[in-house]
């Protein structure tokens, strides 16, 4: 992964609007994709899609305090249920058939529940909300795009229950559906985030997009990392298309939420956020359907991690080589995030590198470093967080 620590762009994308994106380019996809898959064409890998979305509900709790069921007070607690629901995402996503049923009933409970639980909370809202989507055309837009994709939401749960007894064409039809009204209520949620700026939600544990974007990659690593073990020993399973994919829409995540591109940061332009959206369709591709984009989601990865480690060693030696001497201490955390910074581009190199040559490196060793990777990126957020909390003369 890419070593480089910055800090958000002021011009980033609201998280929501990216999640919702996310998740409506997904479905988007998977509709059109769903076609070929029932007409025999292609093959379908239903936990890689169950995983995706369970990981974009687990962003939703950890960047909005948002539950499938409406805000909630992003507290402690909720947070590393949020870390939970991601891990069982990625496991879910990673190790096919290993939980059954528990994926699919969990998004019916999500969707269903959750769409319907929300849906009534819009129509129960306050009167002087009323007033105002009456007087804005665009908040009216908003509401009518919510309560589609919610009754979307409530119907896709119900032919997931039903699935053996609905048609293949009624299912490409709903996807499709909710694909198209979550994108649209992604277009029209950045012009109201635009008109009303939305400030940071409340709770007692205020992670940025930046930090919850480290937290996840880290936790994926670490259980990427501990996955391959027994993988490697053959004794489990293993989605490698889906691995690739979800690594992808990651990386589509970290450019379209942060502008962090392999070669740096950069503030959010149309080419930047097209970008991100590429390389989340490829990656979603991957999660999707098993091996068709194999080889090229392969060199991308490879590409970016070489590229992104190189690139950071370097920045790490031009800014050591200009920092003008001083007498004043260096503060010991600083040297900390320093050295884990320094690790972890050389982990991110070795993992571009096995990529390419998995045949020489074996199995245990790629999880290691993996694993190894991840824990650095905890550490380095723990060390970030503790620069936030100290005052600014001391940092």
């Amino acid at each position: 992964m890419n070593g480089d620590i910055r800090l958000l762009q002021k011009n980033t994308l609201p998280a929501e609007v990216v999640v919702l994106l996310l998740m409506g380019l997904v479905m988007l996809i998977l509709g059109v994709l769903l076609f070929p898959v029932y007409a025999g064409l292609l093959p379908y890998y239903e936990e890689g899609l169950f995983g995706l979305l369970i990981i974009v509900a687990a962003l939703q709790i950890l960047a909005l305090g948002k539950s499938p069921f409406g805000d909630v007070h992003r507290s402690l607690p909720v947070v590393l249920f949020g870390v939970a629901v991601a891990v069982f995402g990625i496991v879910v996503c990673f190790i096919p058939g290993l939980f059954g049923d528990v994926p699919r009933l969990l998004l019916i409970l999500f969707l269903g529940l959750g769409g319907a639980v929300q849906l009534v909370q819009m129509y129960l809202m306050r009167e002087e909300e009323r007033v105002r989507r009456a007087a804005d055309p665009l908040l009216g837009k908003l509401a009518v795009l919510r309560t589609t994709v919610y009754l979307f939401s409530v119907v896709l749960a119900v032919i997931l229950i039903f699935q053996s007894l609905v048609a293949g064409l009624v299912m490409c039809i709903a996807v499709l559906g909710y694909g198209v009204a979550g994108t649209a209520l992604a277009c029209v949620l950045r012009q109201v985030y635009q008109k009303y700026p939305q400030t940071e939600p409340a709770g007692s544990v205020s992670l940025s997009i930046g930090n919850v974007m480290l937290l996840l990659i880290g936790v994926f690593m670490v259980v990427l990392g501990v996955l391959l073990i027994p993988v490697s020993l053959g004794l489990l399973p293993f989605a490698a298309s889906a691995q690739l994919g979800l690594l992808l829409v990651i990386f589509s995540m970290q450019m379209m939420l942060l502008g962090e591109t392999p070669v740096g940061v950069f503030s959010r332009t149309h080419l930047v956020v097209g970008a991100g959206c590429l390389l989340g369709v490829v990656g979603v591709i991957c999660c999707l359907i098993p091996d068709v984009l194999l080889v090229i989601a392969t060199l991308l990865i490879a590409g970016v991690n070489i590229l992104g480690g190189v690139l950071g060693l370097g920045r790490i030696a031009v800014m050591m080589k200009s920092a003008p001497a001083t007498d004043v201490p260096v503060p010991r955390f600083v040297l900390q995030m320093l050295v884990l910074q320094i690790v972890m581009n050389v982990l991110t190199i070795v993992f571009g590198v096995s990529m390419l040559t998995t045949t020489l490196i074996p199995g245990l060793v790629i999880g290691a470093v993996l694993a190894a990777n991840g824990c650095v990126l905890l550490a380095l957020l723990f060390l970030m967080r503790k620069a936030e909390r100290l005052p600014a003369v001391a940092v």
